[in-house]
């Protein structure tokens, strides 16, 4: 060390010799052995999709409202134009009502529904009349089947009397002055006394000849039955015999044997 001028010099301190004492090292711990714990795994999530919302509709500028009944009006139209009534009715009804709700009018729903009550109407009116059409050709069908039934009967009646006319000309030479159940045996009563046209017409005047009795009025009435003899004695030369079978028809019997 330099001495400086003026300045005594310094004695060294017992502190100053005491050596140096390296710093005490730290202790060590023991080393412990690492375990890994397995990573747990960790499920996998789908990604999340953010969640839409429904935008509402806008509508376009110049576009107009929707009706939601106009699809089942024009339905109802059509279908009342075909005449299919009932459906035209209940197509313009639902369809009328949606668009009222959506404050919207509805002409095809209601030209549909004005269809389908004419429609209706018409077709009520069609049975109608055609009924009482049916009910007049079941009634003619009628009339021609009991007019039928009586013509038959008319002309079995004059041709089993007549057959029994010939029977008693060749047991008597000679024909009847009457037809009755007492001059002709065996004879059917209804073919005397027919219980619907009544008894045979016979006249109460004497005819002279076949001419003469063709010339009587000829029966009107339907199934009535005419027995007109000629030249009358105690037995007659002739007779004709005639009924009428209700069709505008008559029946006519000549006697076999009949002398002109």
């Amino acid at each position: 060390m330099d001495n400086q001028p003026g300045v005594a010099p310094q004695q060294p301190t017992n502190q100053d010799m005491t050596p140096t004492q390296p710093p005490a090292e730290p202790m060590q711990q023991p080393m412990q052995p690492v375990v890994e714990q397995p990573a747990m795994a960790q499920p996998m999530m789908a990604p999340q999709q953010p969640m839409q919302y429904a935008q509402p509709q806008q509508m376009q500028p110049g576009m107009a409202p929707v009706n939601p009944g106009k699809g089942l009006g024009i339905a109802a139209l059509v279908t009342g134009i075909l005449g299919l009534n009932l459906v035209a009715l209940i197509l313009g009804i639902i369809g009328l009502k949606k668009s009222k709700k959506a404050g919207m009018g509805n002409v095809p729903a209601l030209i549909g529904i004005i269809l389908a009550v004419l429609w209706m109407i018409f077709g009520t009116l069609f049975v109608v009349l055609m009924y009482g059409q049916v009910q007049e050709a079941a009634k003619e069908i009628q009339a021609t089947t009991n007019n039928a039934a009586t013509a038959v009967d008319t002309v079995v009646r004059v041709n089993a009397l007549h057959a029994k006319a010939e029977e008693y000309f060749n047991e008597n030479n000679g024909y009847p002055l009457e037809l009755t159940e007492a001059v002709l045996l065996g004879v059917d009563p209804d073919y005397i006394d027919d219980p619907v046209a009544g008894p045979i017409d016979t006249p109460v005047t004497s005819i002279a000849s076949e001419t003469a009795a063709e010339a009587y009025a000829e029966p009107s009435a339907a199934g009535q039955v005419q027995y007109i003899p000629y030249g009358c004695t105690t037995t007659c030369d002739g007779y004709v015999l005639r009924g009428n079978t209700g069709d505008g028809e008559l029946t006519v019997k000549y006697g076999l044997m009949n002398t002109r």
